[in-house]
């Protein structure tokens, strides 16, 4: 055994330790990929290779990773299950930097316990970073240093939502999570007042005119938006047309102002159970298409 080893250094393959014991000299091959922290124990980075596992890491060996950062892992060597095993040796891209929690104290400083399940550390909050958040208070906060060593990560309080439990608060703190933005910029908002209800009769002349079709919206009156019509008539052939009608909404969004950029980082409206987070404005998702059909 000693020989084969010593024949292994002479070689260059392996190098003896201190201890005593040897390692390869080989370099370990780093690989790229996003933590997806299953419980508080392990974690694996999914890499996304095809025809190659995900690697298993143990919570201890992921640095300052939480789930869904980018991250450089580089395998030990060792094996759990048919999984790799790896340790994170760097953070190429954090997944998100503001969390959703609750506010607990003690007599000198306060933390919080995240909402996100796959988030297992608290964040510990200076009495400056509270912001005028109490105990049990539902917040959203940003962390301004990650964990180092056996220190806890660090944020300060962007936001109180209210308090844990209440419908507001709880409604607020899922929008935040998932990074919902429940309020438009105040240039946004501006922009959308300054747009006219006319339409000009160049305009009526590029499209078909049926004002004179009797045409109804189908949105109920508690409707989130109103944008959608259908119209009716009898043909002289005795058939009947039923036409289907969905407001321009292009027409008011000139491409490339603030409106068009915001509506495009929204993507779409989102309906939860009591209320909607719309893709535009009030006054175009309601008044100026309520107008327009």
């Amino acid at each position: 055994m000693y020989k084969l080893l010593d024949a292994l250094e002479q070689e260059g393959r392996v190098e003896q330790l201190s201890s005593g014991q040897y390692k390869s000299t080989r370099s370990s091959k780093s690989v790229t990929g996003v933590v997806d922290h299953v419980n508080p124990r392990f974690a694996y980075i999914v890499t996304g290779e095809e025809g190659k596992k995900d690697i298993y890491v143990r919570s201890q060996d992921l640095g300052s990773a939480v789930h869904g950062d980018t991250v450089e892992v580089v395998s030990s060597g060792r094996k759990s299950g048919d999984n790799p095993e790896g340790k994170v040796t760097g953070i190429v891209k954090r997944g998100r930097t503001r969390f959703v929690g609750r506010i607990e104290l003690s007599r000198n400083f306060g933390f919080v316990v995240p909402d996100f399940k796959k988030i297992y550390q608290d964040f510990f909050i200076y009495p400056e970073n509270l912001n005028g958040a109490t105990a049990n208070d539902k917040v959203l906060f940003e962390v301004t240093k990650w964990a180092d060593r056996d220190k806890s990560p660090e944020g300060k309080v962007i936001e109180i939502l209210g308090k844990t439990g209440e419908n507001e608060a709880e409604i607020h703190s899922i929008m935040a999570e998932f990074d919902l933005p429940f309020r438009f910029p105040e240039n946004v908002l501006k922009l959308s007042e300054t747009i006219s209800e006319d339409i000009t009769k160049e305009e009526i002349g590029k499209r078909r005119d049926f004002r004179d079709v009797l045409t109804f919206t189908i949105d109920p009156e508690d409707a989130k938006d109103f944008d959608d019509a259908i119209s009716f008539r009898k043909l002289d052939n005795g058939l009947f047309e039923i036409g289907v009608h969905i407001a321009d909404v292009t027409h008011y969004v000139t491409p490339g102002n603030e409106l068009d950029q915001d509506a495009f980082d929204r993507a779409t409206s989102v309906y939860l159970v009591d209320r909607t987070v719309p893709m535009l404005p009030e006054r175009l998702s309601n008044a100026l298409l309520f107008i327009a059909s």
